[in-house]
């Protein structure tokens, strides 16, 4: 392949141990802007920082484990994840120290991107265990024998290959067979259930499902019309109902097993929720008894 910064790219691999497969023109233009591709390597000291992204990351661990800082919030990658980082983010990455990772990346950006991440709907970050790793070796193999001649015939087939990696990526949201699609909506109100008894906030719950927790919220309210938090309180109340309608389990160990931090958060909880305070409700239940 020709480089015009062939100098600029050695200067890359032997500051940032990045092997560069690629290297773009600066051109922001086209449908498909291939703006850098490289790999990774496992390096424990490796880190990198990108600040207001000019252009969008598709990537994929190959070995080894990782971790990507975005919107205040760690997310742990390990080999087989791929990951989308969307144009104009800011994100801190680097590998863990035992394991670093090797990961084979893509900056992309062009008006087909756009429409790609508009038709699957994709947050400005994403993470998905899919091996697609078949795809990133060729979109490099493209990109390193890429000659002037064959540019727009190789830049068709990377854009295929970007919507092949995002179809395998989001085939259970939209390329199930009907009737047995699972929603993720549905996974995260079946995670909450099994929850009840435990002390989960929406941090673990998108931690669980590797999405961000404003996705979590988005997800949830869009398929159940309440927030995920709310619906778990509201569980683990009435779990609480039944307690006090159906034993003499004191409050203060009713708060306890449904995990509340304090007697005084879950009488509060209940009062608003219910209209009146647990020992009120126990109360009243023995009074129509």
């Amino acid at each position: 392949m020709h480089y015009n910064e062939e100098n600029t790219k050695e200067i890359i691999e032997e500051k940032t141990n990045e092997k560069i497969i690629y290297m773009g023109t600066g051109s922001r233009k086209g449908y498909l802007e291939c703006v850098l591709a490289g790999v990774t390597c496992p390096v424990p000291e490796q880190k990198e920082v990108h600040s207001m992204l000019e252009s969008n990351i598709f990537g994929y661990v190959t070995s080894g484990k990782g971790y990507i800082e975005i919107n205040n919030e760690t997310h742990t990658l390990t080999a087989g994840d791929f990951y989308f980082i969307g144009k104009g983010s800011s994100v801190y990455c680097y590998p863990d120290s035992d394991e670093p990772w090797e990961k084979m990346w893509l900056h992309v950006g062009g008006t087909i991107v756009e429409d790609l991440k508009t038709t699957f709907r994709l947050d400005d970050f994403v993470i998905s265990k899919n091996n697609v790793r078949r795809c990133f070796i060729e979109i490099h193999d493209i990109l390193r024998c890429m000659l002037p001649n064959n540019t727009p015939n190789s830049l068709r087939r990377i854009s295929c290959l970007l919507f092949e990696i995002l179809s395998e990526v989001k085939k259970d949201e939209f390329f199930a067979l009907e009737g047995k699609k699972i929603r993720k909506a549905e996974l995260i109100k079946t995670y909450l259930e099994n929850n009840v008894y435990n002390d989960i906030s929406l941090d673990t719950t998108a931690k669980e499902f590797r999405v961000s927790k404003m996705h979590v919220i988005r997800l949830f309210k869009k398929e159940f019309n309440i927030t995920p938090m709310q619906y778990l309180i509201d569980r683990k109340l009435n779990v609480a109902k039944s307690l006090l309608s159906g034993t003499v389990m004191p409050i203060s160990e009713i708060s306890d097993l449904l995990r509340f931090s304090n007697t005084q958060h879950f009488s509060n909880s209940f009062k608003k929720t219910v209209g009146m305070s647990p020992s009120n409700y126990r109360r009243s239940i023995q009074n129509q008894k």
